[in-house]
């Protein structure tokens, strides 16, 4: 009788616990299975919200090699302005900024030395023409043994040291741009116009009108914008990947909507200072007409290693704190959309485009909204 009982007892337990157990399988399974959230949407939200479908598309990325610097004229349309001689500076109304075109008198210099200068030339040509004349006459003579050789020598060695003091003075004359014709005909000038070698834009101005300028001292600058260049710094450890040919890409802080193109023209081949970086030259697209200023600061990326992946724009992706999902149509219920959140995993990025990796599982004809994703994203 104690058997029965006890086998009746354990039976009872066993039910009770199967129950529990069959009770417990649905939720289990529920847990179990895949999260996904179905999103369905009518034509009157496609319309509203410019929702756009598309698939995923190969894409050239380009790893970047970031880089700082400025943008500089070359430097055969850069010019400093010196004083030639000494004077004191005259007729100076330009201002920073102010385009100025070849040949267009920049300032005068004002010193009476200019005029010993021409006095000079012009009684050293005359002493010339007559120490030639007399070199000619000593030679006629010396063939016809009328003088001594010692006498020859001495007329050429004048006749040549005067030719050599004559032509210094007409280049330094030359230099100050004095009109040689003006100069025959007797008239002198006190002071020189200095003109601008090539068209330009005045950058700086380092004098004011009457004040002596010494030789050599820098009184204004020109730069000629176009074309313009790019320097930059790239780090030692970066180096050995840019190239010449490679694309460069910058924005200037101030104007940050704003994307310039240029192409790396040179590489520097030494460290430049105690920050182990070295110097990049880029030639900028169309000329670098671009309102661009020379001095302007840049942020750039060089475009490295080229290669090609499945991407999709950087709208399609939605990335939260945890996770980065797009949205793929799974069905249609007749003009609606229905759409599914899919967790995708992403390599590198671009400003417009992100690598979706393959371990993503989005297939290549799976139909992804490219447009208006993130306003339907739900959180899970």
């Amino acid at each position: 009788m104690k058997n029965i009982f006890s086998f009746l007892l354990l039976t009872a337990v066993l039910l009770i616990f199967s129950c529990r157990s069959k009770q417990a399988d649905p939720a289990a399974t529920e847990a179990s299975a895949p999260a996904s959230t179905l999103i369905e949407v009518t034509p009157e939200q496609i319309a509203a919200g410019h929702l756009q479908l598309g698939h995923l598309q190969e894409y050239r990325f380009s790893r970047v090699v970031r880089a700082t610097g400025y943008v500089d004229a070359l430097p055969q349309n850069r010019r400093i302005i010196s004083a030639w001689f000494g004077g004191i500076v005259t007729g100076l109304n330009l201002l920073p900024g102010q385009y100025v075109q070849a040949g267009q008198p920049l300032f005068s210099l004002e010193n009476p030395d200019f005029l010993q200068m021409q006095e000079e030339f012009l009684s050293s040509s005359e002493q010339l023409a007559y120490l030639e004349n007399d070199y000619q006459r000593q030679q006629e003579l010396a063939s016809e043994q009328a003088v001594s050789l010692k006498t020859l020598l001495k007329a050429k060695s004048d006749y040549l040291s005067m030719a050599a003091r004559v032509e210094a003075l007409r280049q330094k004359l030359e230099m100050l741009h004095v009109s040689f014709d003006d100069l025959k005909n007797g008239k002198m000038v006190r002071s020189i116009a200095v003109k601008a070698p090539f068209s330009g834009y005045i950058s700086t101005i380092g004098v004011s009108n009457g004040k002596y300028v010494s030789e050599a001292e820098e009184i204004l600058e020109i730069i000629n914008p176009h074309p313009m260049l790019v320097r930059l710094k790239v780090f030692e450890k970066d180096i050995q990947q840019v190239k010449e040919g490679q694309a460069i890409h910058f924005r200037v802080p101030d104007a940050a909507d704003s994307l310039f193109q240029a192409t790396v023209q040179q590489v520097g081949k030494i460290l430049e200072g105690n920050q182990r970086t070295v110097g990049i030259t880029g030639s900028l697209q169309n000329g670098g007409k671009t309102g661009l200023v020379a001095g302007m600061f840049v942020e750039a990326g060089i475009d490295v290693e080229p290669f090609t992946a499945l991407a999709l724009p950087r709208e399609a992706v939605v990335t939260t704190e945890n996770r980065s999902v797009v949205l793929v149509r799974t069905a249609e219920t007749g003009k609606n959309w229905k759409l599914v959140q899919k967790p995708v995993v992403l390599g590198f990025s671009t400003e417009e485009m992100v690598e979706i990796l393959p371990e993503s599982g989005v297939r290549p004809d799976d139909w992804i909204l490219i447009r208006g994703a993130f306003n339907l994203v739900t959180e899970e």
